[in-house]
């Protein structure tokens, strides 16, 4: 049996989970580095590169996407005295505002057609949320936990209205 490539994908994906304010720079030398721009605490990225060791600093750091808004940097996972600033993790979400989960990335007219998510409900995302430009929501691919239905589920509204949100 043959592994889906979008499955397989989805399997070596690597996330993280800012727990501390941090900075991405645009090369791996903190030294060197510009800032791109800050990570804020519960904002997801994806390990494009690395984990390396920055030599000038004795810090680990992966180049990364920011999910927030698709930048990319260098930022590094703890401190040279310990401070975390990145754990593993940020693919699992729970739903804080009910919500409804449906088959294409843009909600059904008809709410019957769609499947409600309760509070509480956790969710493995499958692909990262993005801007549905015709409903203005954005909007994530997900699995809900301990079952087998995938679909497209409202993770904001607008900046204000938060429907799920990172574990």
């Amino acid at each position: 049996r043959n592994l889906p490539k979008d499955d397989f994908l989805r399997i070596i994906r690597v996330f993280y989970k800012c727990v501390k304010e941090t900075i991405a720079t645009d090369i791996l030398s903190l030294k060197d580095g510009k800032p791109v721009r800050r990570v804020e605490v519960n904002e997801v990225v994806e390990v494009l590169e690395g984990p390396i060791k920055d030599d000038s600093f004795g810090v680990m750091r992966v180049r990364a996407r920011l999910l927030k808004d698709s930048a990319e940097g260098w930022t590094s996972i703890a401190g040279n005295r310990g401070t975390v600033f990145l754990k593993r993790g940020g693919n699992m979400y729970k739903v804080v505002k009910e919500t409804f989960m449906s088959r294409d990335i843009q909600p059904d007219d008809d709410e019957s057609l769609m499947k409600k998510l309760a509070v509480g409900t956790v969710l493995e995302m499958h692909e990262v949320p993005r801007l549905d430009a015709a409903s203005g929501f954005t909007r994530m691919k997900a699995k809900v936990k301990g079952e087998a239905t995938v679909g497209w589920v409202t993770t904001m509204e607008n900046p204000k209205k938060v429907f799920v949100q990172v574990l």
